[in-house]
Formats: C-alpha cells, sequence, structure tokens
C-alpha cells in the first residue's frame, strides 16, 4: 500500500481504497478468484527450474519455453516505484488480454489462452518463450507528455528533430500533432529509457532493417486501430507502447508483454490545458454566443421603443 503522506487529499484517496478492498475480496472470492495479489510461483515438476526477472511492474518466470508474465500491484512512474495499488495488476492484465484478442488479426501475439488461470489469478497471462527486441516501440498522436522522454518535454525546450521526426514550430501543448501519428522509439532499459532514432537503432545492430520495417507497420497499424476503437467508446487513445520479440520456437515476431493497459487516455469533451478544446465546451461558447445576440436585439428593441417615445413627445 501507499506510504503515509501529510496530504489531506492521499490520506483521503488511502482511506477510500481500504474501503474498497472487502468490497473487491468479496466479489472474486465468490467467483473462485484468488485474494492475494503478490504471487509467487515455483516450478511445477520437483526439482525442474525456473528463472524469476522482476521488473518495474511485472515479474517474468521462464522455464525455457514457455514464459509467466505477473502483473503486480506496483506502480511505477518517471522510471520510480512509488506505491503499490490493490488489483491494480488484475486490471491491466486483463486489459492486455482483451486488446490481445481484438488485434490478433493484426499481428500474432505470445499469449497463450488458459480460461482456468485467468478465472484463478486474473493478474496472470501464459506465454510463448520470445526474444524481445530491446526497443520499445513508443507510438504517439499529440503532442504531450511530462515524463523526461516525452515529446512536449524536448519540443518545449525547443528540439526539433525528435527521434528522427522534424517538428514544426508554433505548436502548443495536447494540440494534435499535424504531422499524424508518429512512432518515437526508445532504447529498453529497467532504470532509464533512452530516444533514439529509427536509423539509428539499426545502425547500432539493435535491430534488422527488415525487422524494424515490419515491427513498424505493425504498431502503426495496432495504434490506428486503438485509436479507431477508442474513439467508438468515448475515448481519445493519446499515446502508447508496443513490445515485439521473435518466438524461440518458429522463429516468427510476435506481440509480446502489454498492450492499451495503461495508455494515456483523455476523454471526449475533457479539456486538458490549451489544445484541446472538447465538445461540451463548444457547445457552451455557441450558447453563449446566441445569448448575447438575443441581448443584443432586445437591447436593439429597446432603444426602438425609447426613440419611438421620444419622438411622440416631441410631435405630439
Amino acid at each position: 500500500m501507499a506510504t503515509s503522506s501529510s496530504s489531506p487529499l492521499i490520506q483521503a484517496a488511502e482511506k477510500r481504497t481500504q474501503e474498497y478492498l472487502p468490497r473487491l475480496l468479496t466479489v472474486l472470492n465468490a467467483k473462485g478468484a484468488y485474494n492475494n495479489t503478490a504471487i509467487t510461483l515455483k516450478p511445477a515438476v520437483e526439482g525442474g527450474t525456473v528463472d524469476k526477472y522482476v521488473g518495474k511492474v511485472r515479474d517474468r518466470y521462464d522455464n525455457g519455453s514457455v514464459v509467466c508474465l505477473v502483473t503486480s500491484d506496483r506502480l511505477s512512474a518517471f522510471d520510480r516505484q512509488l506505491t503499490s495499488i490493490p488489483f491494480k495488476g488484475a486490471v491491466l492484465n486483463g486489459t492486455s488480454t482483451w486488446w490481445f484478442d481484438q488485434t490478433k488479426h493484426i499481428v500474432a501475439n505470445h499469449v497463450i489462452k488458459n480460461e482456468r488461470l485467468n478465472q484463478l489469478c486474473p493478474n496472470v497471462t501464459m506465454g510463448r518463450k520470445c526474444v524481445p527486441f530491446p526497443i520499445e516501440f513508443v507510438m504517439r498522436g499529440y503532442m504531450t507528455g511530462s515524463s523526461g522522454t516525452a515529446i512536449w518535454t524536448h519540443y518545449n525546450k525547443g528540439v526539433r528533430e525528435y527521434c528522427g521526426h522534424a517538428l514544426p514550430d508554433g505548436l502548443i501543448k495536447n494540440v494534435k500533432l499535424p504531422t499524424g501519428n508518429l512512432l518515437t522509439p526508445t532504447t529498453k532499459s529497467d532504470e532509464h529509457d533512452e530516444l533514439i532514432s529509427a536509423e539509428e537503432l539499426v545502425k547500432q545492430g539493435m535491430m534488422t532493417q527488415e525487422d524494424w520495417d515490419f515491427c513498424a507497420e505493425k504498431a502503426h497499424a495496432l495504434f490506428a486501430f486503438g485509436q479507431k476503437t477508442a474513439l467508438e467508446h468515448g475515448f481519445i487513445l493519446v499515446d502508447t507502447k508496443y513490445e515485439f520479440g521473435r518466438d524461440v520456437a518458429t522463429n516468427e515476431i510476435l506481440l509480446i508483454d502489454e498492450i492499451h493497459s495503461k495508455w494515456g487516455a483523455w476523454l471526449l469533451g475533457l479539456n486538458r490545458e490549451s489544445g484541446v478544446v472538447c465538445l461540451p465546451l463548444l457547445l457552451l461558447l455557441l450558447l453563449l454566443l446566441l445569448l448575447l445576440l438575443l441581448l443584443l436585439l432586445l437591447l436593439l428593441l429597446l432603444m426602438s421603443l425609447l426613440l419611438l417615445w421620444l419622438l411622440h413627445l416631441l410631435f405630439v
């Protein structure tokens, strides 16, 4: 759980979270699901070995042919472990599971379906073992962000060449990118991700040009599909990241890790700072304009009546 804080807002939020837990546990246990999110796996065969890797949010277990991804309740942001949120892992894992299923027509993924596992441990996914490319495929549709690698962070400092893309002058925060969706890769790291261009990562041997072209095409297609689907449900898919790897058994490139589980989504109608003019705000402005017009007409009518009254006094 979160550490104690002197902030009344944070203390109130922590108290609400604690109040939610009994209700969540009642629902989950009624469905036969787990009540302990801190899962530690062991080899299924006595004497077997399993390699464990602990990431920022996920723990990965590897027995040589299959991997098991445990999405924890840890909250990581700005390259830091901040706190733990009950059942966050189950929500993120369930979201990814849904998106993996919805996008399999675009690119194959690593998920091995196991309905019983999903019921008992909804924060765990079994997958085909892949060798990941050391790149995060970050897709961006808007001039926004606050992290060290965010496009707005660099643009606001005067940067106009970002991950190999030329950016025009005059953009403000949160506007839709006039160039369209951009693929802005970063190196994959447990500590600090670094921006890199497609040309540079191929030059450094991180990927072949052929593999990059394939993954870049799929990243754009996934993001476009995600934006369309999100918009149909009243959201804007602002940015996200994808990861790809090569199946050790088939040599096939697969979508791995997660998909759209923690992207920055803006509700349609939410005006974030200066750049996005939302529908309710636009309607409100139109309504105010109509009211001003009505007041103007009323004022003209009153002035006309007053003029007629003065004329009547002068000539009668």
